[in-house]
């Protein structure tokens, strides 16, 4: 999550204020401007997504817990 906000950070800084743009309201920098927006935004979703990605369903927690099983009991294998 630190590189996220670091990103955004960093988008920001760069961004320009609405009344630099009207100054300078040339084809590529409002194309620039679309684009850093659009980031945003697409950031905003990932982090959304990757907080609903993290519960796990019944099966998937079943899941992982026999496979911590299996990884203790070759571990214990491997010191006889």
């Amino acid at each position: 999550m630190s590189n996220s906000n670091n990103a955004r950070s960093t988008i920001s800084k760069n961004s320009l204020s609405p009344a630099s743009v009207a100054k300078e309201s040339t084809p590529k920098q409002h194309r620039w401007n679309t684009i850093q927006t659009d980031l945003l935004n697409a950031l905003e979703t990932w982090e959304e997504l990757n907080k609903k990605d993290q519960k796990l369903s019944p099966e998937e927690e079943q899941f992982q817990k026999i496979k911590s099983i299996i990884g203790q009991l070759r571990e214990k294998l491997e010191q006889f």
